[in-house]
């Protein structure tokens, strides 16, 4: 297959979308992935919690460790240039491995379609954090089990080692672990002969194993367990499910898929039928999820939009989109250098580093800090000797379920939310909780050190109690 073929050209537009949006590489993860990094490589993987001081000595099973070590280390050599540039790879190896599965099987025209729609999908958000690892991850897995479907292959079981390093990477090996599952109990189900039954149940308790093939050990199931139990929908916007002003694409993406689907109904394997459907809901429960659905659908999608609508494929080789190729090469290759060359403090203009001296200045070593949610590790990263004394972060699950309301009434000021002030003299608001805000400006002790569009700084107390004790 040449090079030049248009079913290259979603793996081309998707690093080049990436590039020249540079500044939403950034997120508050990105800065969460590099604290837990710095954090294993001052001292060594965590146990509990020391960087925030509601969860002092709380249990902290970092799953994630792997990813966060990893990415510190990209940092250490090359800064954030180098972390982004090593995420923008792995995003675009994710789809090209999808890419290449599905353009040996289905039209050009499809194979772009299908592409430049995962593309949209996937572009809720993309910044750099440890799920970045586990969209290549997910896409090495369901490729290697669509070939087994096809032609069983000793090669399959790569997805063993794949999962185990997974285990160390990201919570999504529990995704992973179910597709394998899933792939076992179909060929339990299906079984012809005995050794397929045999095949289908190894398939089926090694995945069961997998996510606990953690250095962590059978303790993972605690993080495990705290992930899948957490109430992220009441605080987490990327938790909730997808909203037609978020994520208007998706609800255009419903019809369409279902319309494929059906038409296609008798092209389509049980495997890849139940994995659609159920990344499908996953997606309407929680946005988080649709990055799966938009690669899940750009491997599928192409060979099933050929059977649905043979009228509106160019089977002809792809002429009419042979320039795309070269288009969106030149795109990348200006973009990657767009990225390479934009300074730092734009790539961070989301974050409100011009307050950083502000805080500098009037933090001392006994000073507490409470910031919304969403600076937290950014305030940690960048300013070290505030670890253990921010009140708390984005790591939910440590946080824990009446930590995390506590923490959702403070920063929108519901109920007593001024007794969780108790014992901070520093505050750092977002713009996003210009209520609480707001209400701090009401308080006589308070005063106001910093303003601009994205943060407001005060220090002074809310109350004068001393600090309390959290469950």
């Amino acid at each position: 297959m040449s090079w030049t073929s248009p079913r290259w050209a979603p793996a081309l537009a998707w690093p080049a979308l990436l590039c020249w949006g540079g500044h939403k590489l950034v997120g508050q993860d990105t800065y969460l992935t590099l604290l837990a990094g710095r954090q294993i490589a001052r001292f060594e993987l965590p146990q509990i919690d020391t960087l925030t001081y509601w969860t002092d000595k709380t249990p902290w099973i970092d799953q994630q460790w792997g990813a966060q070590l990893a990415f510190y280390a990209v940092h250490g050599v090359g800064g954030l240039h180098a972390v982004l540039l090593v995420h923008v790879l792995l995003l675009t190896g994710a789809l090209a491995i999808i890419t290449s599965f599905a353009a040996r099987r289905a039209s050009p025209f499809s194979v772009l379609l299908a592409g430049l729609l995962a593309i949209g999908l996937a572009s809720a958000n993309t910044s750099a954090r440890a799920q970045s690892f586990s969209q290549l991850a997910f896409a090495l897995v369901i490729v290697l089990l669509a070939r087994d479907i096809e032609k069983p292959s000793p090669r399959t079981h790569l997805v063993w080692p794949i999962l185990i390093l997974w285990a160390n990477l990201h919570g999504g090996v529990l995704l992973g672990a179910i597709v394998v599952g899933l792939r076992g109990l179909l060929q339990l189900v299906g079984w012809r002969e005995p050794r397929h039954a045999l095949r289908g149940l190894l398939f089926g308790v090694c995945a069961a194993a997998a996510p606990f093939a953690s250095v962590y050990g059978p303790r993972v199931f605690f993080y495990y367990r705290d992930l899948l139990t957490f109430p992220g929908r009441e605080i987490i916007t990327e938790w909730a499910a997808p909203s037609l002003s978020r994520e208007p694409l998706f609800f255009v993406f419903l019809p369409v898929l279902g319309l494929v689907l059906w038409r296609a109904r008798r092209s389509l394997t049980p495997f890849a039928g139940v994995l659609l459907v159920l990344l499908t809901v996953t997606s309407a429960t929680s946005s988080r999820n649709i990055v799966w659905l938009a690669l899940a659908s750009a491997m599928w999608l192409p060979s099933l939009i050929d059977v649905a609508f043979p009228s509106l494929v160019d089977r002809g080789g792809g002429a009419p989109y042979k320039a795309l190729v070269p288009i969106f090469g030149a795109l990348t290759l200006v973009g990657l250098v767009h990225l390479v060359t934009t300074k730092t403090s734009t790539l961070e203009s989301d974050f409100p580093n011009e307050a950083l001296g502000a805080i500098e200045r009037e933090t001392s070593d006994r000073s507490t800090v409470i910031a919304s949610d969403t600076l937290a590790d950014w305030l940690m990263w960048k300013e070290p000797r505030l670890e253990g004394r921010v009140a708390f972060d984005v790591r939910f699950e440590v946080l824990g379920t009446e930590r995390a309301r506590r923490m959702r009434r403070l920063l929108f000021v519901k109920d007593d939310w001024a007794s969780s002030c108790d014992g901070a003299d520093v505050f750092v608001i977002s713009n996003r909780h210009m209520e609480l805000a707001t209400e701090l400006t009401k308080r006589p002790k308070i005063k106001t050190i910093y303003k601009d569009d994205a943060v407001t700084v005060f220090t002074g107390s809310v109350a004068s109690s001393s600090r309390p004790s959290y469950p």
